[in-house]
Protein backbone atom coordinates (compact mmCIF):
# COMPACT_ATOMS: atom_id res chain seq x y z
CA UNK A 1 0.00 0.00 0.00
CA UNK A 2 1.38 3.43 -0.97
CA UNK A 3 2.14 5.89 1.65
CA UNK A 4 -0.27 8.72 1.41
CA UNK A 5 0.03 12.11 3.93
CA UNK A 6 -2.44 13.99 4.60
CA UNK A 7 -1.55 17.99 4.34
CA UNK A 8 -3.32 21.37 6.11
CA UNK A 9 -4.05 23.91 3.28
CA UNK A 10 -1.72 26.86 3.88
CA UNK A 11 -4.76 29.32 5.21
CA UNK A 12 -6.34 26.20 8.11
CA UNK A 13 -5.64 27.76 11.62
CA UNK A 14 -3.37 25.57 13.14
CA UNK A 15 -3.34 24.85 16.80
CA UNK A 16 0.49 25.38 17.66
CA UNK A 17 0.39 28.77 16.68
CA UNK A 18 3.07 28.57 14.27
CA UNK A 19 3.47 30.04 10.80
CA UNK A 20 2.94 28.76 7.69
CA UNK A 21 5.94 30.50 6.89
CA UNK A 22 7.89 28.32 10.06
CA UNK A 23 6.30 25.24 8.51
CA UNK A 24 7.33 25.33 5.21
CA UNK A 25 10.79 26.26 6.17
CA UNK A 26 10.44 23.36 8.75
CA UNK A 27 9.67 20.85 6.05
CA UNK A 28 13.08 21.74 3.60
CA UNK A 29 14.88 21.26 7.29
CA UNK A 30 12.80 18.17 7.28
CA UNK A 31 14.03 16.54 4.64
CA UNK A 32 17.76 16.80 4.90
CA UNK A 33 17.25 15.32 8.24
CA UNK A 34 15.61 12.17 7.13
CA UNK A 35 15.43 12.00 2.90
CA UNK A 36 13.62 9.65 1.53
CA UNK A 37 15.08 6.16 0.68
CA UNK A 38 13.66 3.49 -1.31
CA UNK A 39 11.60 1.56 1.31
CA UNK A 40 10.68 4.58 3.45
CA UNK A 41 8.86 8.50 2.97
CA UNK A 42 10.63 11.53 2.96
CA UNK A 43 9.97 13.44 6.26
CA UNK A 44 7.86 15.56 4.10
CA UNK A 45 5.92 12.87 2.75
CA UNK A 46 5.20 12.06 6.36
CA UNK A 47 3.22 15.07 7.49
CA UNK A 48 6.25 16.35 9.81
CA UNK A 49 5.69 20.25 9.59
CA UNK A 50 1.51 20.42 9.38
CA UNK A 51 -0.42 18.01 11.22
CA UNK A 52 2.83 15.92 12.89
CA UNK A 53 4.04 19.24 13.87
CA UNK A 54 0.64 19.86 15.70
CA UNK A 55 0.98 16.39 17.32
CA UNK A 56 4.50 17.01 18.56
CA UNK A 57 4.16 20.28 20.06
CA UNK A 58 0.50 19.56 21.68
CA UNK A 59 2.74 16.42 23.59
CA UNK A 60 5.65 19.03 23.84
CA UNK A 61 4.63 22.57 24.15
CA UNK A 62 8.05 23.78 25.36
CA UNK A 63 9.43 23.00 21.86
CA UNK A 64 7.05 25.85 20.32
CA UNK A 65 9.87 28.52 21.21
CA UNK A 66 12.47 26.63 20.08
CA UNK A 67 11.33 26.17 16.70
CA UNK A 68 10.02 29.87 16.63
CA UNK A 69 13.45 30.89 17.82
CA UNK A 70 15.24 28.12 15.50
CA UNK A 71 13.27 29.65 12.14
CA UNK A 72 13.42 33.12 12.97
CA UNK A 73 17.47 32.71 13.44
CA UNK A 74 18.06 31.07 9.92
CA UNK A 75 15.09 32.16 8.08
CA UNK A 76 15.61 33.44 4.31
CA UNK A 77 18.61 30.87 4.14
CA UNK A 78 18.73 27.47 2.15
CA UNK A 79 17.73 24.45 3.90
CA UNK A 80 21.61 22.68 4.06
CA UNK A 81 22.84 26.58 5.05
CA UNK A 82 20.44 27.23 7.82
CA UNK A 83 20.25 22.76 9.32
CA UNK A 84 24.08 23.73 9.50
CA UNK A 85 24.18 27.00 10.81
CA UNK A 86 21.97 25.46 14.00
CA UNK A 87 24.27 22.66 14.25
CA UNK A 88 27.24 24.93 14.56
CA UNK A 89 26.27 27.68 16.32
CA UNK A 90 23.43 26.74 18.25
CA UNK A 91 23.20 23.41 19.56
CA UNK A 92 19.91 23.35 21.52
CA UNK A 93 17.89 24.80 18.89
CA UNK A 94 19.31 22.13 16.51
CA UNK A 95 18.68 19.33 18.90
CA UNK A 96 14.93 20.94 19.46
CA UNK A 97 14.15 21.07 15.68
CA UNK A 98 15.75 17.56 15.45
CA UNK A 99 13.43 15.70 18.22
CA UNK A 100 10.19 17.71 16.43
CA UNK A 101 11.39 16.63 12.59
CA UNK A 102 12.35 13.14 14.32
CA UNK A 103 9.11 13.02 16.87
CA UNK A 104 6.88 13.91 14.25
CA UNK A 105 8.11 11.12 11.50
CA UNK A 106 8.15 8.40 13.75
CA UNK A 107 4.52 9.03 15.17
CA UNK A 108 2.72 9.02 11.93
CA UNK A 109 0.22 6.33 11.80
CA UNK A 110 1.49 5.15 8.37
Amino acid sequence: MPFIATSHPSTESHDSGVTDECRHWLSGIANLLIPASETMPAASDADVSTGQLDVVLKARPDLIDELRLAWSATRGLPPAVALDRLRTTDPVRYQAVCLIVAGGYYTHRD
